[in-house]
């Protein structure tokens, strides 16, 4: 499957709650700890390439440290730096990377009390994870 990398970025967090959660089928909890290895090998590579873009942009102070605002916003030496930064970003976001192809499982699957997915994880997990319950799967 082909995704961006800011939508992997936004899927990782609820992934981190996830693979925490027990799984009566253990090929269930197979599958979403390969697809959690993947997100997170996408998303240390976009930090890494963000870093880069930190690293060539950003204004450094005399000791060669980013210099930040008090909110830790990067500060630039110039606008066109600024420009070329929020490019870099914007590009690194939307470059399409594949990863592993969607999958469900059953609410069932899930061993006894552990499913604590919001309804809001739910539907951040709808492009990578399909999640049936019975009134699914009639």
């Amino acid at each position: 499957m082909e995704i961006t990398l800011k939508d992997i970025i936004n899927v990782e967090n609820v992934f981190k709650k996830l693979i925490k959660m027990h799984f009566v089928n253990y090929k269930i909890s197979l599958k979403i700890a390969l697809a959690y290895k993947d997100i997170d090998e996408k998303v240390k590579f976009y930090t890494d390439e963000e870093a880069k873009l930190v690293e060539d942009y950003a204004e450094k102070d005399d000791n060669g440290k980013v210099k930040l605002f008090g909110d830790n916003q990067i500060h630039f030496k110039n606008p066109e730096d600024s420009i070329k930064f929020h490019e870099g970003i914007t590009s690194l976001q939307n470059t399409k990377v594949e990863i592993f192809d969607k999958f469900s499982i059953d609410i069932s699957d899930f061993k006894g009390d552990s499913c604590d997915l919001t309804p809001v994880d739910i539907l951040i997990l709808n492009d990578f994870i399909e999640i049936k319950t019975q009134e699914t799967l009639n």
